[in-house]
Protein backbone atom coordinates (compact mmCIF):
# COMPACT_ATOMS: atom_id res chain seq x y z
CA UNK A 1 0.00 0.00 0.00
CA UNK A 2 2.84 2.39 0.86
CA UNK A 3 4.58 1.75 -2.48
CA UNK A 4 1.32 2.36 -4.35
CA UNK A 5 0.76 5.59 -2.45
CA UNK A 6 4.36 6.70 -3.14
CA UNK A 7 3.94 6.00 -6.87
CA UNK A 8 0.69 7.97 -6.94
CA UNK A 9 2.40 10.87 -5.15
CA UNK A 10 5.38 10.71 -7.52
CA UNK A 11 3.13 10.73 -10.59
CA UNK A 12 1.07 13.58 -9.18
CA UNK A 13 4.10 15.74 -8.51
CA UNK A 14 5.56 14.94 -11.95
CA UNK A 15 2.22 15.85 -13.47
CA UNK A 16 2.24 19.29 -11.86
CA UNK A 17 5.89 19.87 -12.72
CA UNK A 18 5.28 18.85 -16.33
CA UNK A 19 2.24 21.13 -16.54
CA UNK A 20 4.24 24.08 -15.22
CA UNK A 21 6.95 23.35 -17.77
CA UNK A 22 4.44 23.20 -20.62
CA UNK A 23 2.94 26.53 -19.60
CA UNK A 24 6.38 28.13 -19.43
CA UNK A 25 7.34 26.62 -22.79
CA UNK A 26 4.28 27.62 -24.80
CA UNK A 27 4.27 31.16 -23.37
CA UNK A 28 8.01 31.85 -23.28
CA UNK A 29 7.78 34.19 -26.29
CA UNK A 30 4.49 35.75 -25.04
CA UNK A 31 2.68 34.24 -28.07
CA UNK A 32 0.37 31.22 -28.06
CA UNK A 33 -0.82 29.41 -31.19
CA UNK A 34 -3.25 26.54 -31.81
CA UNK A 35 -0.56 23.84 -31.80
CA UNK A 36 0.62 25.00 -28.40
CA UNK A 37 -2.93 25.06 -27.07
CA UNK A 38 -3.36 21.51 -28.37
CA UNK A 39 -0.22 20.46 -26.50
CA UNK A 40 -1.78 21.71 -23.27
CA UNK A 41 -5.02 19.92 -24.13
CA UNK A 42 -3.02 16.71 -24.60
CA UNK A 43 -1.78 17.02 -21.02
CA UNK A 44 -5.33 17.41 -19.78
CA UNK A 45 -6.61 14.44 -21.83
CA UNK A 46 -3.79 12.24 -20.53
CA UNK A 47 -4.97 12.87 -16.97
CA UNK A 48 -8.74 12.49 -17.37
CA UNK A 49 -8.45 9.03 -15.82
CA UNK A 50 -7.87 10.84 -12.51
CA UNK A 51 -10.50 13.55 -12.98
CA UNK A 52 -12.61 12.42 -10.01
CA UNK A 53 -9.66 12.25 -7.62
CA UNK A 54 -8.16 15.17 -5.71
CA UNK A 55 -6.39 17.35 -6.68
CA UNK A 56 -7.21 16.63 -10.34
CA UNK A 57 -10.89 17.21 -9.62
CA UNK A 58 -9.96 20.83 -8.95
CA UNK A 59 -7.25 21.30 -11.56
CA UNK A 60 -8.82 19.64 -14.64
CA UNK A 61 -12.11 21.60 -14.57
CA UNK A 62 -10.12 24.84 -14.35
CA UNK A 63 -8.05 23.91 -17.41
CA UNK A 64 -11.16 22.76 -19.29
CA UNK A 65 -12.86 26.07 -18.59
CA UNK A 66 -9.99 28.21 -19.86
CA UNK A 67 -9.67 26.03 -22.98
CA UNK A 68 -13.39 26.07 -23.75
CA UNK A 69 -13.19 29.08 -26.09
CA UNK A 70 -10.01 27.90 -27.83
CA UNK A 71 -8.08 30.95 -26.62
CA UNK A 72 -5.60 31.20 -23.77
CA UNK A 73 -5.04 34.63 -22.31
CA UNK A 74 -2.10 35.61 -20.18
CA UNK A 75 -4.43 35.89 -17.19
CA UNK A 76 -5.82 32.37 -17.75
CA UNK A 77 -2.35 30.85 -17.94
CA UNK A 78 -1.31 32.66 -14.79
CA UNK A 79 -4.41 31.22 -13.12
CA UNK A 80 -3.36 27.65 -14.01
CA UNK A 81 0.20 28.31 -12.91
CA UNK A 82 -0.92 29.78 -9.60
CA UNK A 83 -3.23 26.82 -8.98
CA UNK A 84 -0.40 24.36 -9.71
CA UNK A 85 1.82 26.09 -7.18
CA UNK A 86 -0.96 26.03 -4.60
CA UNK A 87 -1.62 22.32 -5.14
CA UNK A 88 2.05 21.28 -5.21
CA UNK A 89 3.14 19.38 -2.10
CA UNK A 90 6.88 18.92 -2.85
CA UNK A 91 6.88 15.84 -0.65
CA UNK A 92 8.41 13.40 -3.14
CA UNK A 93 10.94 15.28 -5.28
CA UNK A 94 13.62 17.76 -4.29
CA UNK A 95 13.83 21.14 -6.02
CA UNK A 96 16.47 20.12 -8.55
CA UNK A 97 14.49 17.08 -9.71
CA UNK A 98 11.29 19.12 -9.89
CA UNK A 99 12.96 21.85 -11.95
CA UNK A 100 14.53 19.32 -14.32
CA UNK A 101 11.07 17.86 -14.90
CA UNK A 102 9.86 21.40 -15.66
CA UNK A 103 12.78 21.96 -18.04
CA UNK A 104 11.99 18.77 -19.96
CA UNK A 105 8.44 19.84 -20.72
CA UNK A 106 9.41 23.49 -21.16
CA UNK A 107 11.57 22.32 -24.08
CA UNK A 108 8.73 20.12 -25.31
CA UNK A 109 6.36 23.10 -25.14
CA UNK A 110 8.71 25.24 -27.22
CA UNK A 111 8.98 22.47 -29.84
CA UNK A 112 5.24 21.69 -29.80
CA UNK A 113 4.50 23.73 -32.94
CA UNK A 114 7.70 22.58 -34.72
CA UNK A 115 8.94 26.19 -34.88
CA UNK A 116 11.66 27.62 -32.64
CA UNK A 117 12.02 31.40 -32.77
CA UNK A 118 14.80 33.72 -31.55
CA UNK A 119 12.30 35.12 -29.03
CA UNK A 120 11.72 31.63 -27.61
CA UNK A 121 15.45 30.96 -27.35
CA UNK A 122 16.00 34.32 -25.65
CA UNK A 123 13.26 33.52 -23.14
CA UNK A 124 14.70 30.04 -22.61
CA UNK A 125 18.18 31.49 -22.05
CA UNK A 126 16.76 33.80 -19.37
CA UNK A 127 14.96 30.84 -17.74
CA UNK A 128 18.22 28.87 -17.65
CA UNK A 129 20.06 31.83 -16.11
CA UNK A 130 17.41 31.98 -13.39
CA UNK A 131 17.80 28.24 -12.74
CA UNK A 132 21.58 27.88 -12.84
CA UNK A 133 21.39 25.48 -9.89
CA UNK A 134 20.66 22.92 -12.65
CA UNK A 135 23.99 23.48 -14.43
CA UNK A 136 25.33 20.05 -13.46
CA UNK A 137 22.18 18.26 -14.61
CA UNK A 138 21.39 16.99 -18.12
CA UNK A 139 20.35 18.68 -20.42
CA UNK A 140 21.08 22.12 -18.91
CA UNK A 141 24.61 22.61 -20.29
CA UNK A 142 23.81 21.09 -23.69
CA UNK A 143 20.84 23.41 -24.16
CA UNK A 144 22.63 26.47 -22.78
CA UNK A 145 25.69 26.00 -25.02
CA UNK A 146 23.58 25.43 -28.11
CA UNK A 147 21.46 28.52 -27.46
CA UNK A 148 24.57 30.68 -26.97
CA UNK A 149 26.01 29.56 -30.32
CA UNK A 150 22.73 29.90 -32.22
CA UNK A 151 21.94 33.38 -30.87
CA UNK A 152 25.44 34.74 -31.51
CA UNK A 153 24.18 36.34 -34.74
CA UNK A 154 20.61 36.85 -33.40
CA UNK A 155 19.06 34.66 -36.07
CA UNK A 156 18.39 30.95 -36.64
CA UNK A 157 19.33 29.40 -39.97
CA UNK A 158 17.78 26.15 -41.23
CA UNK A 159 20.62 23.93 -40.03
CA UNK A 160 20.54 25.49 -36.57
CA UNK A 161 16.76 25.13 -36.43
CA UNK A 162 16.96 21.46 -37.38
CA UNK A 163 19.62 20.88 -34.73
CA UNK A 164 17.55 22.61 -32.04
CA UNK A 165 14.41 20.68 -33.01
CA UNK A 166 16.32 17.41 -32.86
CA UNK A 167 17.44 18.14 -29.30
CA UNK A 168 14.11 19.57 -28.10
CA UNK A 169 12.13 16.73 -29.71
CA UNK A 170 13.76 14.27 -27.32
CA UNK A 171 11.71 15.94 -24.61
CA UNK A 172 8.47 15.88 -26.58
CA UNK A 173 8.99 12.12 -26.37
CA UNK A 174 9.58 12.35 -22.62
CA UNK A 175 6.31 14.20 -22.21
CA UNK A 176 4.16 12.00 -24.41
CA UNK A 177 4.55 8.22 -24.35
CA UNK A 178 2.71 7.99 -27.70
CA UNK A 179 6.00 9.01 -29.32
CA UNK A 180 7.50 5.91 -27.73
CA UNK A 181 4.76 3.33 -28.36
CA UNK A 182 4.03 4.75 -31.82
CA UNK A 183 6.89 7.07 -32.77
CA UNK A 184 5.76 10.10 -34.76
CA UNK A 185 8.87 12.31 -34.60
CA UNK A 186 11.07 11.10 -37.41
CA UNK A 187 14.16 13.10 -36.53
CA UNK A 188 14.45 12.53 -32.79
CA UNK A 189 17.57 10.81 -31.50
CA UNK A 190 15.95 8.64 -28.86
CA UNK A 191 15.29 5.34 -30.65
CA UNK A 192 17.75 4.19 -33.30
CA UNK A 193 16.03 3.41 -36.58
CA UNK A 194 16.85 0.25 -38.56
CA UNK A 195 19.49 -0.89 -36.04
CA UNK A 196 21.76 -3.84 -36.71
CA UNK A 197 21.08 -6.21 -33.83
CA UNK A 198 23.70 -8.76 -32.79
CA UNK A 199 22.09 -11.20 -30.39
CA UNK A 200 25.51 -11.98 -28.95
CA UNK A 201 25.47 -8.60 -27.20
CA UNK A 202 24.39 -7.45 -23.75
CA UNK A 203 20.75 -6.36 -23.50
CA UNK A 204 18.76 -4.35 -20.96
CA UNK A 205 15.00 -3.76 -21.03
CA UNK A 206 12.78 -0.95 -19.78
CA UNK A 207 9.04 -0.31 -19.91
CA UNK A 208 6.38 -2.93 -20.58
CA UNK A 209 6.12 -5.40 -23.42
CA UNK A 210 2.95 -6.51 -25.19
CA UNK A 211 4.57 -9.85 -26.00
CA UNK A 212 6.89 -10.86 -23.15
CA UNK A 213 7.15 -10.72 -19.41
CA UNK A 214 10.58 -9.56 -18.20
CA UNK A 215 11.72 -13.18 -17.43
CA UNK A 216 10.43 -14.31 -20.83
CA UNK A 217 12.34 -11.55 -22.62
CA UNK A 218 15.50 -12.49 -20.73
CA UNK A 219 15.01 -16.13 -21.70
CA UNK A 220 14.58 -15.25 -25.38
CA UNK A 221 17.77 -13.17 -25.43
CA UNK A 222 19.82 -15.89 -23.70
CA UNK A 223 18.45 -18.59 -26.03
CA UNK A 224 19.60 -16.49 -28.99
CA UNK A 225 23.13 -16.31 -27.55
CA UNK A 226 22.94 -12.95 -25.81
CA UNK A 227 23.32 -11.73 -22.26
CA UNK A 228 20.81 -9.83 -20.13
CA UNK A 229 21.22 -7.28 -17.35
CA UNK A 230 18.83 -5.20 -15.28
CA UNK A 231 21.21 -2.23 -15.12
CA UNK A 232 22.32 0.37 -17.66
CA UNK A 233 26.11 0.55 -17.59
CA UNK A 234 28.92 1.22 -20.05
CA UNK A 235 28.95 -2.53 -20.79
CA UNK A 236 25.51 -2.80 -22.39
CA UNK A 237 25.03 -2.86 -26.14
CA UNK A 238 21.25 -2.42 -26.35
CA UNK A 239 18.58 -0.78 -24.22
CA UNK A 240 15.22 -2.06 -25.43
CA UNK A 241 12.12 0.09 -24.88
CA UNK A 242 8.93 -1.91 -24.32
CA UNK A 243 6.18 -1.14 -26.80
CA UNK A 244 3.60 -0.50 -24.06
CA UNK A 245 5.70 2.21 -22.44
CA UNK A 246 5.32 3.06 -18.77
CA UNK A 247 2.58 5.18 -17.14
CA UNK A 248 5.09 7.50 -15.50
CA UNK A 249 6.58 8.47 -18.89
CA UNK A 250 3.62 10.83 -19.25
CA UNK A 251 4.81 12.80 -16.24
CA UNK A 252 7.95 14.43 -17.54
CA UNK A 253 10.61 11.74 -17.18
CA UNK A 254 11.43 8.36 -18.68
CA UNK A 255 13.07 7.01 -15.56
CA UNK A 256 16.61 6.06 -14.63
CA UNK A 257 17.40 3.55 -17.37
CA UNK A 258 16.65 5.78 -20.35
CA UNK A 259 18.11 8.84 -18.64
CA UNK A 260 21.36 6.91 -18.02
CA UNK A 261 21.44 5.60 -21.58
CA UNK A 262 20.95 9.10 -23.02
CA UNK A 263 23.79 10.43 -20.87
CA UNK A 264 26.08 7.56 -21.88
CA UNK A 265 25.40 8.24 -25.56
CA UNK A 266 26.10 11.94 -25.03
CA UNK A 267 29.45 10.89 -23.53
CA UNK A 268 30.36 8.86 -26.61
CA UNK A 269 29.33 5.32 -25.67
CA UNK A 270 28.02 3.31 -28.61
CA UNK A 271 25.02 1.62 -27.02
CA UNK A 272 21.83 1.54 -29.07
CA UNK A 273 18.42 2.53 -27.71
CA UNK A 274 15.90 0.51 -29.68
CA UNK A 275 12.15 0.07 -29.73
CA UNK A 276 10.90 -3.41 -28.93
CA UNK A 277 9.44 -3.76 -32.43
CA UNK A 278 13.02 -3.89 -33.78
CA UNK A 279 13.68 -6.96 -31.61
CA UNK A 280 10.57 -8.65 -32.97
CA UNK A 281 11.65 -7.87 -36.56
CA UNK A 282 15.13 -9.29 -35.92
CA UNK A 283 13.73 -12.47 -34.33
CA UNK A 284 11.25 -12.95 -37.18
CA UNK A 285 14.10 -12.54 -39.68
CA UNK A 286 16.07 -15.32 -37.94
CA UNK A 287 13.10 -17.67 -38.32
CA UNK A 288 12.88 -17.20 -42.08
Amino acid sequence: MTKRRDLAQAEYEKALNSLLGIIEGITIDSLINNDEIQFLENWMNDHRINENQPPYNELLPTIAEVLSDGVLTHEELQLIKRLCNELATHEYYNQITADIQRLHTLLAGIAADAVISPAELTGLSEWLDEHDHLKNEYPYSEVKNKITKVLADKKIDSAEHESMMKLFSEFVSMYDDKTITNPTINDNNLCDTNPVINFGGLFCFTGKSSRYSRPEFKKVIIELGGQFTDDVTTRIDYLVIGDKGQPQWKFGSYGDKIDKAIKLRKNGHSLLIIHEKEIHKAIDALKQ
